[in-house]
């Protein structure tokens, strides 16, 4: 299936869920379940020279990448709209990916990532995690499940506070990015 293809039936599916069951994200296990939406390569450095892969993610084969929503699509014109900044298109060498949100991903994403940190940085002595409204039971169904997760990663006895926001902050390779659909952790030494 071609992009034109997949793009047209991807915003027909979602208009078509969206009318049947609102705008609650699918919970479902499948590869096709979940909102569609854009990845925009950042630069690691700010720099005229700067090439989109940063020195730690060279060595991983990745890249860092912002996440925004797909606002529309254009088929005859092959016209794509993003919620984005149009420099975060226009850098030298930036890329674009489609990325599937989902509570399954989420999910283990934030799994993977705790207990990455856990493992490099050993133990911690607290944590503040502020989480998008857009996540919670609304994406999960139910109540808990990313604090049950901070406790598996960094253990029971460990406090975390934190708030749910309609707009969270964090680093995305140089610049620090205004995000929506995130979790972001501060996390005490």
């Amino acid at each position: 299936m071609d992009v034109h293809s997949a793009l047209g039936e991807y915003f027909e599916q979602a208009a078509r869920s969206s009318r049947e069951h609102g705008d609650k994200a699918d919970d479902g296990d499948d590869a096709s379940s979940g909102v569609l939406m854009a990845g925009i390569s950042v630069p690691a450095l700010p720099t005229a020279s700067t090439t989109v892969v940063s020195s730690a993610h060279a060595a991983q084969g990745t890249t860092d990448f912002v996440v925004r929503q797909l606002v529309g699509y254009l088929p005859l014109e092959s016209r794509l709209a993003i919620g984005a900044a149009p420099e975060l298109l226009q850098s030298p060498g930036a890329r674009f990916q489609l990325q599937r949100f989902s509570a399954p991903a989420a999910r283990a994403e934030l799994r993977r990532r705790a207990l990455e940190y856990s493992a490099q940085h050993g133990a911690v002595s607290g944590g503040m995690h502020v989480s998008c409204v857009g996540r919670g039971e609304n994406l999960y169904g139910s109540a808990g499940v990313e604090s049950e997760i901070l406790r598996e990663a960094f253990g029971a006895e460990v406090p975390f506070s934190g708030f749910f926001a309609n707009g969270e902050f964090g680093r995305v390779g140089w610049r620090t990015f205004a995000h929506t659909f995130t979790s972001s952790l501060a996390i005490f030494r």
